[in-house]
């Protein structure tokens, strides 16, 4: 493919891309005929358990309407799905399939949280999950639909990635030690507040939890530093993120105490 010709390709997604996040920021936070609450409806909605939504709308789909079905859960879909096919077009970098879903959830956590906020609509684990999954079917659309010379060139790519220095194992495990603790510690927050105090052991249980994955990460981190001809970044970010968790942990720790 000419360069010409990718400059164009990358032109139009680009453009088209911020159209969809406009048209995006009206669905979920302006448009009152797709769920979006009026200023006397606006209060505090949120669902935390997974599939409960999913399983209502499907079951009472035919009370509900074949328009609330498709909108909750056909459009949670269709709608993260030009974010995972449109990414990877405009930005080199973001054309790795566990990237675009990790930026895809990450989108949508942002999406829920603000609309939880604003009382604009509901924090919904249901939603996180059908977004998150339309991204990824966006990128698989992307993958299957590039041209022979882009496969080419990916294939390539690996071969290369293969003959580097690879990560060392302990160091990518710190680092997805760090990311799984702290979506505990997220969860931990809002279970704590959305609960008021009640059902206190288990967000004692996810609490210690992510402390130990923390521990367990910040050691496994400097682990990896003691061998040698292996690159230590993920390693390095996995050590300094479970640091920061502990001291957070820690912090939380000594203010319960001196309450």
């Amino acid at each position: 493919m000419k360069k010409e010709t990718k400059h164009i390709i990358r032109t139009l997604g680009t453009i088209l891309f911020i159209l969809y996040v406009l048209a995006l920021i009206y669905f979920l936070f302006f448009s009152e005929e797709y769920g979006r609450a009026t200023m006397e409806e606006r209060q505090y909605r949120y669902n935390l358990i997974p599939f409960v939504e999913i399983r209502r709308f499907w079951v009472y789909r035919k009370q509900l309407g074949l328009m609330a079905v498709v909108t909750n859960l056909f459009g949670n879909v269709i709608g993260f799905l030009p974010f995972g096919f449109i990414l990877p077009v405009i930005l080199d970098k973001m054309r790795s399939g566990w990237l675009i879903v990790l930026a895809g959830f990450g989108l949508s956590v942002t999406v829920e949280v603000i609309q939880l906020i604003t009382k604009v609509g509901c924090f919904d684990v249901d939603d996180m999950i059908l977004n998150t999954a339309g991204a990824a079917l966006g990128y698989l659309l992307f993958f299957y639909l590039r041209s022979p010379e882009e496969k080419n060139l990916w294939q390539k790519d690996i071969d290369m990635r293969l003959q580097r220095k690879r990560e060392h194992k302990q160091g990518k495990l710190s680092a997805v030690l760090a990311a799984v603790s702290l979506v505990l510690f997220v969860t931990a927050v809002l279970l704590a507040f959305f609960l008021q105090g009640q059902y206190g052991y288990i967000v004692g249980g996810i609490s210690l939890c992510a402390m130990l994955l923390s521990v367990y990460g910040f050691a496994m981190g400097l682990k990896s530093f003691s061998e040698e001809n292996r690159t230590h970044k993920a390693g390095m970010i996995g050590s300094i993120a479970n640091g920061i968790i502990m001291i957070g942990w820690l912090g939380i720790f000594l203010m319960g105490i001196s309450g």
